[in-house]
């Protein structure tokens, strides 16, 4: 069983990769506006109110120096790769315990998904757990999101936008960590990492959870758990405009 007080990783350092606001000075999809409230402050406020959370820092541009002190532990300035701004997170840390990555793009995240998914990791056996969301789940609530699909034997799934693992999980698996977030949206380039035989039962919608999960530790040397969440908004991140527009209007 997992100890309570998780200690956080929040990975805002993400630039715009398109023009998702009419203000230019704006250089951080963590900054951008949602009704008079940066995206990412969302993300912080429900993290602070999740009594299961520890420390939480946040690494993001320079413009986030100084201006989150309340809210988070510490800030550090992203120089670097994704799995060089969490490993830097990981350095200063400095702990033995499991720890939660966020991203920032997840506005609609609460306090209650939050501590959801961390109760039904502490239920479990694993060093490294993703949470995946049945479609029906986002479709019932959210029926104009349009997500990256999955089927697996026990239904279609979408994957979270937050993570739970050991230290020495991240620092055995850095190049790893890096090709897996950069196929996040292909689940097809996902499933040929794991072999003819995964792909396949994928193919043929044979592929079960303890089957993936079983891989997944293969390829991380390290126990992987799936963990099945209702809750939707963690599956949900602002990735274009559209999407900016859409939670803007859910949170209004």
């Amino acid at each position: 069983m997992i100890a309570l007080g998780i200690d956080v990783i929040v990975l805002g350092g993400g630039k715009l990769k398109e023009n998702f606001s009419d203000d230019f000075s704006i250089t951080s999809k963590a900054c951008l506006d949602i009704n008079g409230k940066p995206m990412v402050e969302y993300v912080l406020d429900a993290l602070r109110g999740c009594s299961d959370v520890g420390r939480i820092v946040l690494i993001g541009t320079d413009s986030f120096k100084d201006r989150w002190t309340k809210k988070v532990d510490k800030t550090l300035v992203g120089k670097g790769t994704l799995t060089e701004n969490l490993f830097a997170g990981v350095d200063f840390l400095k702990t033995k315990e499991p720890i939660l990555l966020v991203s920032a793009d997840v506005p609609l995240i609460t306090s209650e998904a939050i501590s959801d998914f961390l109760k039904r990791c502490f239920e479990m056996d694993g060093e490294a757990f993703y949470p995946i969301i049945p479609k029906i789940c986002i479709e019932s609530k959210f029926p104009e999101v349009r997500r990256t699909y999955f089927e697996l034997k026990e239904g279609i799934f979408t994957g979270g936008n937050l993570g739970l693992a050991y230290p020495c999980v991240f620092k055995e698996n850095k190049e790893l960590i890096e090709r897996i977030y950069s196929l996040r949206k292909n689940p097809v380039k996902l499933v040929q990492m794991l072999g003819l035989w995964f792909v396949l039962k994928f193919l043929t919608h044979s592929l079960t959870i303890t089957d993936a999960e079983k891989n997944a530790s293969r390829i991380l040397k390290a126990q992987g758990r799936a963990v099945v969440t209702p809750y939707c908004e963690i599956g949900i991140d602002v990735d274009k405009k559209s999407d900016l527009e859409l939670v803007r209007k859910i949170l209004s």
